[in-house]
């Protein structure tokens, strides 16, 4: 009995540091949420649109949201506290663009492209370093204050670039150039492979925040 009184005291003993730190000692979970500069510039909720002007085929291609987004906090269930992240995913009806992906000061714009699939372009709206990943540079050039677009002139315009190899030992770069307006979105997208430009120019839109 005297015996069995210890093993449970020494249990208990064990059991009280652990309770304490993990409920009264807990500190409060690092937050990482979606900066307003970032919601300016690529948060756009269901029915919004954008027609863009194609040089290349000549014609307007349409983008548009036809789908509620997808909005949630990573790590929220994670039992070791890691920070929690906030999300917003915006998926488009497009013939080149897939989706937004906004996470603290990013935009990471999915883009169609052949044989390929998708590729990732982060727009970093803060930050005027350039970031490789791989065989991948992604750059911030910097502000506009002012970018003609057709027969129309936008203001406070963010200029960002994705450049890469698509094969090694290849000498020829894949390179897309973004412009984006706060409100408004991309006004004008320019690709540039082997020697062929194709630029997207915004012609009309409707945005709902």
């Amino acid at each position: 009995m005297i015996f069995f009184q210890k093993n449970r005291l020494f249990v208990l003993g064990c059991l009280l540091p652990w309770f304490f730190f993990n409920t009264g000692c807990k500190k409060d979970r690092i937050h990482y949420y979606i900066s307003d500069e970032v919601k300016k510039y690529g948060f756009f909720q269901q029915h919004s649109y954008w027609i863009y002007y194609n040089d290349i085929t000549q014609r307007s291609d349409c983008t548009y949201i036809d789908r509620p987004l997808q909005i949630y906090t990573a790590n929220i269930t994670d039992p070791w506290d890691k920070p929690l992240i906030d999300n917003i995913f915006i998926y488009f009806e497009s013939p080149f663009l897939t989706s937004n992906h906004l996470i603290e000061n990013r935009i990471i714009t999915e883009i169609k492209y052949p044989l390929i699939g998708c590729i990732s372009f982060i727009s970093d709206i803060k930050n005027n370093l350039g970031k490789k990943i791989n065989n991948s540079t992604y750059r911030r050039i910097g502000m506009y204050d002012s970018l003609d677009v057709l027969d129309q002139r936008f203001y406070n315009v963010l200029h960002t670039s994705y450049s890469s190899l698509l094969q090694i030992g290849s000498e020829d770069s894949l390179i897309y150039q973004f412009y984006m307006v706060p409100d408004i979105g991309m006004v004008k997208i320019t690709k540039s492979y082997k020697q062929t430009d194709t630029v997207w120019s915004l012609q009309r839109y409707h945005v709902v925040q």
